[in-house]
């Protein structure tokens, strides 16, 4: 009877204790987050790092880190300098005043206010919501990237929907930029969670192909400090996977992971 009362009491103390991760493997406060029967967010705070946050891609806690010491600020939703920062979920504290030690090597140089007299056309132009020379007819560029791994769900249901359109017959048809040309898009792809599959067809499509690394699991201080060997096995190796996997016989470009640069050793890897 001894023994029966023990297992019960150990047994009873394991179920009692709150769980701290669920699926996912992250915060038990992010997944309730981002799950769109409760949270429904689109951005989730990390309790426990300051310098990390999540991304709620389609209810699922995609992990995300704050280039070098910045602090996510959940309020301004994006990463803020730690003097300009406020994160209560992870209990953040900001700086009050700055280390003694702090000196000033290199003054900062004002420069003068532009006018019309000290900068003129065609060399220089003034920031105005005017047209230049008296245009009326301007083209607008737009840019279109997009970043991290590329998945069957995003390429069904969200580029789809963003490079076509449904036609008069209720099939796909191209977006098309004012000379008649389909309008495309250049996609710094991740390696991890990548469908090559979709990848194939969206470089079908007319979509440029660029690396963003093997991974995004090391942190911005990581790239930052990367040795070339460090660049090569996380960036310079990904061409070769596009032409294995995807059959993309080569990438236009890549874009450093957490857009974090890595001086002369980044240079170095291509």
């Amino acid at each position: 009877m001894k023994w029966l009362l023990i297992l019960t009491f150990c047994v009873a103390t394991v179920i009692a204790k709150p769980l701290r991760f669920k699926r996912f493997g992250v915060p038990i406060e992010v997944e309730d987050a981002c799950n769109p029967s409760l949270g429904n967010a689109t951005f989730a705070d990390d309790p426990d790092d300051c310098n990390q946050y999540y991304i709620c891609a389609h209810g699922w806690p995609v992990r995300m880190k704050c280039p070098g010491d910045s602090i996510w600020t959940p309020a301004m939703e994006r990463c803020e300098a730690p003097g300009d920062a406020v994160n209560d979920a992870c209990g953040f504290v900001a700086p009050t005043e700055a280390p003694s030690n702090a000196t000033t090597e290199f003054p900062l140089e004002i420069a003068e206010n532009c006018t019309e007299q000290n900068c003129l056309p065609p060399g220089c132009r003034c920031v105005s919501i005017e047209a230049p020379s008296g245009l009326t007819s301007i083209p607008q560029l737009v840019m279109l990237t997009i970043d991290g791994a590329i998945r069957v769900e995003d390429y069904s249901h969200l580029y789809n929907n963003i490079f076509k359109k449904l036609g008069p017959n209720r099939r796909r048809e191209p977006r098309l930029n004012p000379n008649g040309c389909p309008i495309a898009g250049t996609f710094f792809a991740t390696h991890q969670f990548t469908d090559y599959v979709a990848a194939q067809q969206l470089y079908k499509d007319g979509h440029e192909m660029a690396a963003h690394g093997i991974s995004e699991e090391a942190g911005s201080d990581f790239w930052k400090e990367g040795s070339v060997k460090d660049w090569t096995e996380g960036i310079a190796d990904q061409p070769a996977m596009f032409g294995l996997w995807a059959n993309i016989p080569s990438v236009s470009g890549m874009r450093a992971p957490f857009i974090q640069m890595g001086g002369e050793n980044q240079v170095d890897n291509y």
